[in-house]
Order: structure tokens, then sequence, then C-alpha cells
């Protein structure tokens, strides 16, 4: 999974309205965190610590291969994934030219696109 992250955010532009937004962030740390080869403690993921959630947190916090104190990074990365799976299933978050009627029209204006109404773009 760690090798298909970075790649996946490379091809495909993921945006993402206002209750996608977490969900996206932690994607894009994750991918950042799956190409590095340092060592990642908890307060460098605290920004998505309320998306680590249920049996993540023991998966990603206490990986009893690694020593104390250190995030397991594969771990981290499949949580993210697996939220943004969610998210994608939700409309939370899309891949950037494919909203068609999945988003409204108050959330294309919130983010920025045209929208179409009426017969005219605005």
């Amino acid at each position: 999974m760690q090798g298909f992250i970075e790649p996946l955010l490379e091809v495909i532009r993921l945006r993402a309205v206002e209750a996608g937004a977490p969900m996206l962030a932690m994607v894009r740390t994750a991918a950042a965190m799956a190409k590095s080869r340092c060592r990642y403690s908890p307060a460098d993921i605290a920004a998505h610590d309320e998306l680590i959630t249920g049996s993540w947190r023991g998966l990603v916090h206490r990986n009893p291969d690694l020593p104390a104190g250190q995030v397991d990074k594969a771990a981290f990365v499949l949580c993210a994934l697996m939220h943004l799976h969610g998210a994608l299933r939700r409309r939370d978050v899309f891949a950037e030219g494919s909203l068609g009627n999945a988003v409204t029209c108050a959330d294309r204006l919130a983010l920025g696109l045209r929208t179409y109404s009426g017969g005219c773009f605005h």
C-alpha cells in the first residue's frame, strides 16, 4: 500500500468538500510518510488523531515490533486509505473533473468551481 498511495495522488487530483477535508489531509500526510524513510512519532500525526479510532489506534500507536513512541507507518497509511475509501463513497472526497451531479452547486461555489444553472455558467 505504501508504494500505491503517492502515485494515486499524483495521477488523480483529489478535492474535498468541508466534511472530507480532514480525510484528504490525512491521505496527503500518509503519502508523504510512505515515500520517506524517516521514523515518525505520535506528535507527527497528532493532527489526524481524531481519525485514528478503534482498532486502528492500537495498530498505529502500539506495534510491538517497533520501539516505544514510534508510529507504525504502514498501519497509518492503510488507515488513511480506509478513510479515503469511505470519503469517496460518501462523496466527501472526489476526483477533480468527475463532479457530475455528486456535488451541489453550493459545494461547487465553495470550492471555487463554476456551476451551471438555467443555461449559463456562473
